[in-house]
């Protein structure tokens, strides 16, 4: 399919979501990297990584800084649904590496740019009891 099109960014992304709907992590991390060099200026393949890392469990410390960086250079134009699913992969990131208030604070920040995230809505009722017990994140 790249090789058909390949200056078209929606084949490739199309391509990256097959890869994670099917948790192949590592030909994503790779699509991704080839992305980079393909389209240098697409911010979105940053969110990209830092959204596989958060899925895959995988170059957390990347994604991480993947993910700080399309923060950094967002566009103005964003889709608020997409600036709190930043937060929220950011979150997923940090409740992987086991740094809790800083995966609360990001889906705390979800909850104030969509007010309806159910899922961010549960990570935070779940990190504000005393008795929370040690738990693999949910991905979503």
């Amino acid at each position: 399919m790249i090789n058909s099109a390949p200056d078209s960014s929606s084949v490739w992304y199309s391509i990256g979501q097959h890869y994670l709907n099917h948790q192949m992590w590592a030909e994503a991390f790779t699509l991704y990297d080839r992305m980079l060099r393909q389209f240098p200026s697409d911010q979105m393949v940053h969110f990209n990584i830092g959204r596989t890392a958060a899925l895959s469990g995988q170059q957390l410390d990347r994604g991480e800084a993947e993910l700080k960086a399309w923060m950094a250079a967002t566009p103005k134009d964003v889709a608020h649904t997409t600036l709190a699913g930043a937060h929220h992969r950011l979150g997923m990131l940090y409740e992987t590496q086991q740094r809790k208030e800083l995966a609360r604070t990001h889906y705390i920040t979800v909850l104030h740019i969509e007010p309806s995230s159910e899922n961010d809505k549960k990570r935070t009722a779940a990190r504000k009891t005393k008795t929370h017990r040690q738990r693999r994140p949910l991905h979503t």
